[in-house]
């Protein structure tokens, strides 16, 4: 088991070699995920309600909820990665859907996200927490890939108290 920051980084290089023009981060943060599988001419747009400093010029950050982000163009790469659990469970649900309609023909949906067996779901139950089955029948799409992971014990900086992750690890192509 590893630390979910490292398990991040090795699940989007599965997506290596391909190539992606125009790239999603919903939830970007520092938009290192994005910016590590991007290409030198990939147009990324990361959203995230911190404001953050990115410094590198294929990336435009929007400062904005997940949930006042509109759609407007279709995209390569949608990423999703440790959001959902944030978002009450329906609003959760129409972003995975809208995520997966506003792909290009091809596109992918790279998703991460913990799952009920999280130690955080017993907080949160309203929230959006899914299991694979849960997740395929939104999608209504076969993934390619789509496994559950668990993480070694970790302790972040805004919580004293050390714990594991539980979540679903997903990519699904249009």
């Amino acid at each position: 088991m590893q630390k979910l920051k490292k398990l991040k980084f090795q699940l989007i290089n599965e997506l290596k070699p391909q190539k992606f023009k125009k790239i999603l981060d919903l939830g970007c943060g520092e938009g290192k995920l994005s910016l590590s599988i991007a290409n030198t001419d990939s147009l990324i747009t990361g959203i995230d309600k911190t404001p953050k400093i990115i410094q590198d010029k294929r990336f435009k950050h929007v400062n904005k909820d997940l949930l006042n982000f509109k759609f407007n163009e279709k995209y390569d790469l949608i990423i999703v990665s440790l959001v959902l659990h944030y978002l009450e469970k329906l609003s959760a649900k129409r972003l995975l859907i809208d995520c997966f309609k506003n792909l290009n023909k091809e596109g992918i949906l790279f998703l991460i996200c913990l799952s009920k067996k999280d130690y955080l779901y017993n907080q949160n139950k309203s929230n959006g927490f899914f299991s694979i089955n849960e997740t395929q029948n939104l999608i209504k799409s076969k993934p390619r890939i789509i496994k559950e992971f668990k993480t070694s014990m970790e302790k972040h900086k805004d919580n004293k108290l050390y714990h594991k992750h539980s979540g679903i690890f997903a990519i699904f192509q249009k």
